[in-house]
């Protein structure tokens, strides 16, 4: 016969599954299964559609120039997430988010660039302010405004290869001063590649220092889910 005690542990413990269980969960999972992509993101966050995404390839009101247009035709897909509780477009330029931002982007390589990307290359993307080879990390955000941010002096926290699901690729984090009023910025940025070379991923998450800091276990659940599968 179970004694007493043992059966009272036993009904709490069932009782503390049950409520575990009906916990609504914070977090909410995206995926693209066609491209192999998933993402955990908290479910507060905004959600922003690639169609309005467009405007930050443009210049003002104008179309995108010849570049950013060769680039916005090899996106595959994209997706943006803005925690603010007035959401804005403008919030996806480095140096701007004052809540924390996060962006996906899946784009088709041309052949040229599968002939040069490696995990040096990647790494070069996210490096190439502080390398002072600023045309990678340019090419890579495409966010209006980058430039300004992008002098401004880059510490490297993290750098982190990557090898998993038939991926290859880097996760690095970034301190920043911009040069618009001297307040520092934070950068987390993942690139993973498929091993036969045909398309880049990545997600970049930002905001200011104060914020990464106050909002960093949310930011860190953003990075660490982000997974890249062959479809």
């Amino acid at each position: 016969m179970v004694p007493r005690r043992l059966r009272l542990i036993a009904a709490i413990a069932a009782v503390a599954c049950v409520l575990a269980a009906c916990t609504p969960s914070r977090y909410e999972f995206t995926s693209n299964k066609k491209l192999g992509v998933y993402l955990k993101v908290p479910k507060s966050w905004n959600q922003v559609s690639q169609d309005e995404l467009f405007g930050l390839y443009a210049e003002g009101n104008e179309q995108p120039s010849e570049e950013a247009f060769q680039i916005l035709k090899q996106v595959v897909c994209e997706r943006a997430w803005d925690s603010s509780p007035k959401p804005a477009l403008n919030h996806f330029v480095l140096g701007e988010a004052d809540a924390p931002v996060a962006r996906v982007n899946v784009r088709t390589l041309t052949d040229d660039q599968r002939d040069t990307m490696s995990t040096a290359a990647l790494k070069n993307l996210a490096l190439g302010a502080y390398s002072e080879n600023l045309e990678g990390f340019t090419e890579l955000l495409r966010n209006p405004g980058t430039a300004d941010l992008v002098s401004a002096d880059f510490i490297p926290l993290v750098d982190e290869e990557l090898q998993e699901n038939g991926h290859f690729g880097v996760r690095q984090l970034f301190e920043a001063r911009n040069t618009a009023d001297g307040s520092l910025y934070m950068i987390g940025f993942i690139g993973l590649v498929d091993d036969a070379r045909t398309r880049l991923y990545t997600l970049t998450v930002h905001c200011n220092r104060r914020c990464y800091v106050a909002n960093q276990g949310s930011i860190d659940k953003v990075l660490d889910s982000f997974t890249v599968r062959k479809p």
